[in-house]
């Protein structure tokens, strides 16, 4: 039986030339009759019979129950592994095969096929950066299929956009978005595996007086010129009282302000002197004396 390789398989990934080897290579000594895949598995190459393509799965690999497995209908595989080095005078298409199949069967189930990366926290004028990473089960990175995300904000305000793909990953810039808290939901499919991906971010406003907090002097010194004056670094700081007392511009001015109030307006001291005249006028009255 000879091999054709299924394009939409997505356990893990093969090079072109691993799967020109599984369509050129010898056919495999397979038992007549019909087979039947469970929907647990997943066909990664079906049986050729004289160049016609037949629906028997000739190789499948899924997982069930926990547990990896995978099979192979047919006797003589041995035989691809020479053909590969009359072929191209080395034997990596075929050991690329057999390394793929073993890293599969023996690793465990991955929990995070799926991963969204991003701060939780950005300034006003900053871009809505993602990155997103899809594994297979075999813990290849793969970006075959679109990622998209549904970011929706507090007052229920919805964006949805699509991650372009870059090299092995996936990468979405989403622009600005008005301050305040935000959720989203990302999703795409691998195969007949479905992936979603909650979270939250906020976004801030930015306060200006802490952008930056260090001494401008390119600044101080033009606005020194611009009216002027002069800017002197600290070390120097010398010069700049001398500077302040050669200029004659500068000139000490005293103000004087005085205040007359009357006593009768305050209230305090006008009924303590009525008390010490009455105080007066009785000993006067007392002692005769006028």
């Amino acid at each position: 039986m000879q091999a054709i390789f299924y394009e939409n398989f997505s356990l893990f990934v093969l090079s072109n030339e691993t799967k020109e080897l599984l369509s050129m290579a010898p056919p495999l000594i397979s038992p007549f009759g019909n087979t039947e895949v469970s929907p647990l598995l997943q066909s990664m190459a079906s049986q050729s019979i004289k160049n016609i393509r037949t629906s028997k799965s000739l190789m499948a690999f899924g997982n069930d129950k926990g547990r990896k497995i995978g099979f192979i209908v047919g006797e003589g595989i041995w035989r691809w592994r020479l053909f590969n080095y009359l072929n191209s005078g080395d034997h990596e298409a075929f050991n690329e095969l057999m390394q793929k199949i073993v890293q599969y069967v023996s690793l465990k189930e991955n929990e995070d096929n799926f991963n969204i990366n991003y701060p939780a926290l950005y300034q006003e004028t900053d871009n809505i950066e993602f990155t997103a990473e899809l594994y297979n089960d075999s813990y290849e990175l793969v970006n075959t299929p679109d990622v998209n995300i549904r970011i929706k904000s507090d007052s229920l305000k919805e964006y949805n956009y699509t991650f372009d793909r870059t090299s092995d990953y996936y990468r979405l810039n989403a622009g600005n978005l008005q301050p305040g808290d935000y959720t989203f939901e990302a999703e795409t499919q691998l195969g007949n595996q479905q992936f979603k991906e909650k979270g939250s971010f906020s976004i801030v406003k930015n306060e200006v007086e802490l952008q930056n907090i260090q001494a401008d002097f390119g600044l101080l010194y033009q606005m020194a010129q611009q009216t002027g004056g002069q800017f002197v670094p600290i070390d120097k700081y010398g010069t700049l009282l001398d500077a302040i007392g050669d200029n004659k511009q500068i000139a000490i001015q005293e103000h004087q302000q005085t205040f007359l109030t009357e006593w009768i307006n305050l209230k305090t001291m006008f009924f303590l002197l009525i008390i010490l005249l009455g105080i007066e006028w009785f000993f006067r009255k007392y002692w005769g004396i006028y």
